[in-house]
C-alpha cells in the first residue's frame, strides 16, 4: 500500500505518515516504505499524473510513454493500412488501460 497524504508542513506530514503507519501496522496491512514520502505538491507525481496550481496534468514521462504507443499503434502510414473502426477500438484498448 503506498500513501498519500496531503498536508501544510513537511513536520506534519512526517507526524501523520508515522501516526497512519503506526494505525495500519496494528491492523496488519502491509506499507510499502520505499513508495510511501513526504514532497512538496509541486514535486509530487502520483499515478502518471503531476498537480500544477488548481490542476492535475500527465506527467511528463506518462504522457511521453502515452504518445510513443499512439505511434506504435498508428505508424506513418496509418490512413492506408487501418480502418477506422479498428483504429478506434486500438485506441480506446490503450486509453481504458
Amino acid at each position: 500500500m503506498t500513501l498519500l497524504l496531503s498536508v501544510k508542513s513537511s513536520y506534519e506530514g512526517e507526524r501523520i505518515k508515522a501516526e497512519v503507519i503506526n494505525f495500519l501496522e496494528t491492523l496488519k496491512i502491509p506499507i510499502n516504505t520505499e513508495k510511501s514520502q513526504v514532497v512538496s505538491v509541486r514535486k509530487l507525481s502520483f499515478l502518471g499524473f503531476v498537480f500544477k496550481g488548481k490542476k492535475i496534468v500527465w506527467s511528463p514521462n506518462a504522457l511521453a510513454n502515452f504518445k510513443h504507443r499512439i505511434r506504435k499503434i498508428t505508424g506513418q502510414s496509418w490512413r492506408c493500412q487501418l480502418e477506422l473502426s479498428v483504429f478506434t477500438t486500438q485506441v480506446n484498448i490503450l486509453l481504458a488501460g
